[in-house]
């Protein structure tokens, strides 16, 4: 049978509202019981202290006094009448036939005088006992001690009606309390379950592949900081999901432009519509180099993705490879009017890293740079050591990125200028791949820009 996390929570509440209001109710019943049992004590000591003052007033001595309060064997008649208990405050007597504990007394010595059932008239009182007991004063010289008695008073009537009373109001409002901790518990279990039946459903339909479900959340606490993740997974998924198609579509299109051109001039060339010249074998050639591009640039993704990607690496010199790099763009550069600077700060020997895949790195990133920077601007490939890591910039005097742009930047197939990027054959998986290969090396890479200032890419990499 499958259980109820509702059903669970409103037990659970109503155990413990139960638990408590059972327990308040007996605490307040004993306290009650106490409080009685204090009174009448309270009043027994009274009456019998009375009794023993008007017998020591009577004949000026506490010798005869077990006589003089009729607990004799013979039938001494006090005033309130033989057998019956001392009246009360309220006036009442208690019950007839009621045996209250009784009260000893001794003398200044501590001899019995007065015999509480426990002593015997005559027996000697330990100082413990005494230690205990109450003194009897009279005109403001103690004469005497009062043994205490041990043991409940027996109730009047009244009282008892009284605690009975008492009981029903305490059993009453422990079925009051718990029923409202069956409506608490309803109430308190709804909610705490309610956000959490709306994240299994989310979770379900989630499953049969409705990609960026959210659910409402309604709470700060742990159950909130749940739904935030589960809304935050589910559009992380669902955008993944559109990368993927994105990409898929991307992909598609990039491979069948130039194997469309390839096929369309091959076949051409093959039923001789068209002559074979130079400049078509160059064309169909750069379509072929593209394509080779292409699917290096897939495969060296897949492999970051899988975790397969290996790096040959071995201590290099940094500076060596800014050099190696900016050679190989000098030309293009000179024939586009820009500059190239290089810069080496207070580098360490030697780096441990893959020169091959470093040169791929900062190759896509000058060749962006020199893509958007028009006649007369400059790039600036610097490197600098500090604090055990290393850092390189390629920054440019170019066009800039929008900073709607930057997030994207390095998402696969993302082209902040798609129709430029196009025309140069560009396949929008450049900066994609610089950003595995550099966290492939342990380092991360960033970019900030303005529209018409420029962009800076930043490099960082451990030493070791």
């Amino acid at each position: 049978m499958k259980s109820s996390l509702t059903l669970k929570l409103i037990a659970a509440f109503a155990a413990v509202c139960i638990i408590e209001a059972l327990l308040v109710a007996f605490l307040m019943r004993e306290a009650a019981q106490r409080s009685f049992d204090e009174f009448l004590r309270e009043e027994a000591i009274e009456v019998f202290q009375e009794d023993v003052r008007r017998f020591y007033a009577r004949t000026g001595t506490l010798e005869g006094v077990q006589r003089g309060l009729g607990r004799n064997r013979g039938p001494v008649q006090p005033p309130r009448g033989v057998g019956e208990p001392p009246p009360g405050r309220d006036g009442q007597r208690r019950p007839p036939g009621a045996k209250n504990p009784q009260f000893g007394l001794t003398d200044t010595k501590g001899m019995v005088i007065v015999s509480n059932g426990e002593f015997k008239i005559g027996d000697q009182v330990s100082s413990e006992v005494l230690s205990n007991g109450l003194p009897f004063v009279v005109d403001g010289e103690k004469v005497g001690l009062i043994l205490m008695p041990s043991g409940r008073m027996a109730l009047s009537e009244r009282e008892s009606k009284y605690l009975q009373r008492l009981d029903g109001a305490l059993l009453a409002a422990s079925m009051g309390v718990v029923l409202f901790a069956v409506v608490l518990g309803v109430w308190l279990a709804r909610g705490y379950t309610r956000p959490i039946k709306e994240l299994t459903k989310a979770s379900k339909a989630l499953a049969d592949g409705e990609l960026g479900t959210q659910v409402v959340v309604t709470a700060s606490d742990e159950v909130g900081e749940l739904s935030e993740s589960f809304n935050r997974m589910s559009a992380q998924l669902n955008e993944v999901s559109s990368q993927r198609r994105r990409m898929t579509a991307d992909i598609a299109h990039d491979l069948r432009t130039p194997l469309t051109v390839l096929s369309g001039y091959l076949e051409a060339l093959r039923n001789e519509e068209l002559k074979p010249t130079p400049e078509r074998f160059e064309m169909l050639h750069q379509e072929a180099t593209h394509l080779s591009r292409l699917v290096d640039d897939l495969r060296v993704l897949a492999l970051a993705d899988s975790g397969e990607l290996s790096l040959n690496r071995s201590p290099v010199e940094i500076e060596p490879i800014l050099q190696r790099v900016a050679q190989s763009f000098q030309d293009q550069a000179d024939k586009a009017g820009v500059t190239i600077h290089i810069e080496a700060i207070a580098l360490p020997d030697f780096v441990s890293l893959d020169a091959d895949r470093m040169i791929q790195v900062l190759t896509n990133l000058v060749s962006n740079a020199l893509r958007y920077t028009s006649e007369g601007g400059e790039i600036r490939l610097c490197a600098f050591a500090e604090n055990d890591q290393v850092f390189i910039e390629v920054e440019d005097s170019g066009a800039g990125i929008s900073s709607k742009d930057i997030p994207h930047l390095f998402n696969r197939f993302y082209r902040a200028d798609k129709s430029r990027q196009r025309e140069h054959g560009e396949s929008g998986l450049g900066l994609a791949i610089v950003k595995s290969l550099i966290e492939a090396h342990e380092g991360t890479v960033s970019v900030s820009s303005m529209e018409g200032e420029g962009s800076r890419f930043l490099i960082t990499l451990p030493w070791a």
